[in-house]
Formats: C-alpha cells, structure tokens, sequence
C-alpha cells in the first residue's frame, strides 16, 4: 500500500491533526510493514517488546490511526506507564535520581511510621519531646503525601472549625466538620479558576482525616501542621526540611515534596 493511500486512511480515521503527526503516523505504519507486512498482532506485538516504551507506544498510537482501537488499543497501557517512568527519569537531577524510590517502597516507610507511632504512644502519652514531635509530624506528612500528591502546601493550611469558616482566598484550610482541604493559594489556581473549579476542594481519604483530625486534637494550634507544640509554623524550607529528614530515617535517602510527586 502506498504512502499516500495509508495518508489517506489516517487523515480519514484521524482528522484534524497536525502535518508532522500525520507525516509520523505514516512513517511508523511503513516501518511496522517492514516487520510484518500483514501487520499480524503477534509478530507486531513480539517486535513493540524490543522497543523503548516510549516509542512503543508512539508505533501504537499510528496502528490505532491507522487500523483502528480494537487490536491495539489493549496493549497501549502496557507501554504508556513504561513511557511516563521514562519522562519522569529524564526530568531527574543528578540528585534527585541518586534518591529516587519506588512508590512501594515509600507506601513501606509510611506503613513502618504508622506501626512505630502505634508503639510508642505518641497520641496518647501526653507531653512529647521535641524529637518526638517532629517525627510525629514528619509521619503525618508523608501519610498526607502518600494520599494526595500535593507540592508543599501543607505549612500554609490553617484550621477551620466548618466550611463557613474557611472564606479567606489568600489562605488554605483544613475543615474540621468535612475532613477536606479547601485551598486557595496554590500553584495550579489559574487553571482550576478556568475550569470553574476553584476554590479546589480535595477529599482525603478517610483514615488520612482521622489522623490530620488526631493531630490537630493533640497540638491544639491554628496551623494544621505546626513545628512544635506552641503552634509555630513551618517556613516552606523547613517542611522540606522535615520531609527529608523523616524520609532520610525510614529509608536511607532525602526526598522532599517535589520529588514525592515526581515518584
């Protein structure tokens, strides 16, 4: 088949897109032929394996073009994590990738978190040394991050009793009556005020509320958050700080709120 009749086809199953897309479109469809002229889903699909998924998934994204969604479109989600972990890698520091974890292995530090606060009481032994604090709070955090994959807005959130309470749209809330963050600050608003959807409402899950509304009990401050006892709040460098130094005991290397979200 020639270019131009499988130009067609796409142009036909695909329109409206861009010269270079379609011209790529092409170009794969004439290299996968080259592999299996047939374009046999067997030979095709043993031949996507030896690829980088990155371009797996753009040779599939052609055949779907091309041959339509029901051979190929299955096979996509096999290569599209493969290619999201590759895009994620390349935006790595040189730091950043010497501390790079699984996302398991954080759900595994968390889970040890959990089971050495059980342990030493700290929500029921009463007054906690400053070093127990810290690592109270530090467990929280990451129990937080672990569940929404927030930038570090944490220090800026404040407590409100409802959602009544919770009107100021230069501060970020935690509501005591719902559980949810009501934030207004952050650094997607623009969008979310496109979409209408702001202030963002995020709805954690249910044994994330019952720890913030654990933690707020015990300390008793304004700030959801706070770096002792008196309610002081974190500076955005020193949650960083603290995430780094919590992550640095459980699992040997320092990450911070951006690299959570890049994990």
């Amino acid at each position: 088949m020639s270019q131009k009749t499988a130009m067609q086809i796409i142009k036909e199953n695909k329109p409206g897109l861009s010269p270079q897309t379609y011209k790529t479109y092409v170009y794969s469809i004439k290299r996968l032929r080259q592999v299996a002229g047939d374009l046999d889903p067997v030979v095709i699909a043993d031949y996507l394996d030896t690829q980088q998924p990155n371009v797996a998934k753009q040779l599939l994204s052609a055949l779907i073009a091309y041959d339509g969604p029901v051979r190929w479109s299955p096979m996509m989600s096999k290569y599209d994590e493969g290619a999201k972990a590759i895009r994620i890698r390349q935006s790595l520091s040189d730091r950043e990738s010497d501390n790079w974890v699984q996302w398991k292995t954080f759900k595994l530090a968390v889970s040890r978190m959990r089971k050495d606060v059980k342990m030493y009481k700290f929500f029921t032994k009463g007054s906690l040394t400053m070093q127990e604090f810290k690592l109270l709070a530090g467990y929280v955090a990451c129990a937080v991050h672990l569940d929404i994959p927030m930038r570090n807005d944490l220090p800026s959130i404040r407590i409100a009793a409802t959602t009544g309470d919770a009107v100021d749209r230069k501060v970020n809330y935690f509501v005591l009556s719902t559980g949810n963050f009501v934030m207004h600050e952050f650094k997607t608003k623009a969008s979310f005020k496109r979409r209408r959807d702001y202030p963002l409402i995020i709805t954690p899950q249910k044994a994330t509320r019952r720890l913030l509304m654990d933690f707020v009990d015990l300390h008793k401050s304004k700030v959801l958050l706070p770096r002792n006892r008196q309610g002081a709040p974190y500076s955005r460098e020193g949650y960083n700080g603290l995430l780094q130094k919590i992550t640095y005991r459980y699992l040997g290397v320092r990450i911070g709120s951006s690299m959570l979200r890049k994990i």
